[in-house]
């Protein structure tokens, strides 16, 4: 005589395979599909393509400091400087983008790539000192990068005199800021390398394995030879100047240093 088989052992409902691979992504996108569903009903002209186009603009600027904070939350990480750091990289590209227009006015591009590449140093000291902080001091993170929110924001007051920053290059501001091309932000050109470039970093390149080895056990990583030091806290603020730029732009071509308005 053979017993049936335990109900545990039956094949899960078709619902249930749905549900699984639903969940596989996570909550957060069942999430969003809801509010969009519930912002749609409450406001016809939510999904309507001015909208979407201005949701996406804004949006972008989020989407490249996230990429940032998922790197080093990848690797175990933790930081509460992002905000400071971006509006002291914000300021600082900001004055000498005004700076560099005043002394060359017929050479806007030039403004702007001094901005950049201003905004490139702020943010790679902002991360170096952050990574010492953690990897070389062996201080938590959270306690790092409360203390540094704190410096850095004291900073970006010094800097800015708590003055509106005026006179940016209008090519910077109304081009790459708020400008479209072919229908589309010119800011979302900037978003879709970031993507392309984080994505073959964590799944096609030894780094990226680095940084998912080392976020789930640092001992073991260790052992099998992952570099680790200053790797947590220094990936964040490689993307941070590129979200103060375009989060710059898209202010207009006034600017209040203030680090609370970045959080």
């Amino acid at each position: 005589m053979t017993n049936a088989r335990p109900a545990a052992d039956a094949a899960p409902s078709t619902g249930a395979n749905a549900v699984s691979k639903i969940l596989t992504f996570g909550a957060l996108p069942v999430v969003l599909v809801i509010c969009i569903i519930v912002f749609q009903i409450g406001n016809p002209r939510f999904l309507s393509g001015p909208n979407v186009l201005n949701m996406v603009q804004q949006g972008v600027f989020l989407m490249l400091i996230a990429f940032g904070q998922m790197l080093v939350l990848l690797a175990g990480g933790f930081d509460l400087s992002v905000g400071a750091v971006v509006a002291l990289t914000s300021i600082v590209s900001a004055k000498v983008m005004v700076a560099m227009s005043l002394a060359y006015p017929e050479a806007p591009g030039l403004a702007i790539a001094a901005g950049f590449l201003a905004a490139v140093v702020v943010g790679i000291v902002c991360g170096g000192v952050n990574g010492f902080g953690v990897a070389i001091l062996k201080v938590n993170a959270f306690i790092v990068t409360l203390a540094t929110a704190s410096i850095f924001a004291g900073v970006t007051l010094v800097i800015s005199q708590g003055i509106q920053v005026s006179g940016l290059p209008r090519d910077f501001v109304y081009g790459i800021g708020s400008g479209y091309f072919l229908g589309l932000p010119v800011s979302l050109y900037f978003a879709v390398p970031a993507v392309a470039a984080v994505f073959l970093l964590v799944r096609h390149m030894r780094f990226g394995r680095y940084i998912y080895a080392i976020g789930s056990n640092l001992r073991s990583a260790v052992v099998a030879g992952c570099q680790h030091q200053s790797l947590p806290d220094g990936l964040l603020h490689a993307l941070c100047h590129d979200h103060g730029l375009c989060r710059l732009a898209a202010d207009g071509p006034c600017l209040l240093g203030r680090a609370d308005a970045w959080r």
